[in-house]
């Protein structure tokens, strides 16, 4: 099980989308989390079906408008389940075969008013 994690830092141009798939691929990831994507919920479902045909995405608009995390995964590769979320984390369990893990993608906001 190979996992990657990104702070892309802004997501919203073509290139930036491109280039997070092709590490996605270049790497043979299974899972990988986005940190700072930027894409307000409205542009979420433009940008995932455009880019992200081919895969699986778990985000946290409900806890952020600006969705700050992202995790991907290939359609049919592994099962994930959303655990937990909050502005600044996932929480998911990820299933592979016979193996299971538990994997958190935390979002470290730069604001010593805002606790995790």
């Amino acid at each position: 099980m190979k996992v990657g994690v990104w702070n892309v830092r802004g997501m919203n141009g073509g290139i930036k989308q491109h280039e997070v798939v092709s590490f996605f691929q270049q790497n043979k990831l299974d899972i990988m989390g986005i940190n700072e994507s930027r894409i307000r919920r409205g542009n979420f479902c433009a940008v995932s079906r455009r880019r992200f045909s081919g895969f699986q995405i778990i985000h946290n608009y409900s806890d952020h408008p600006n969705g700050r995390l992202w995790a991907i995964w290939r359609r049919g590769d592994i099962q994930v389940q959303l655990l937990n979320s909050g502005s600044q984390w996932l929480h998911l369990q990820v299933v592979e075969d016979a193996c299971s893990f538990l994997i958190t993608f935390v979002y470290g906001l730069n604001d010593c008013n805002t606790p995790i």
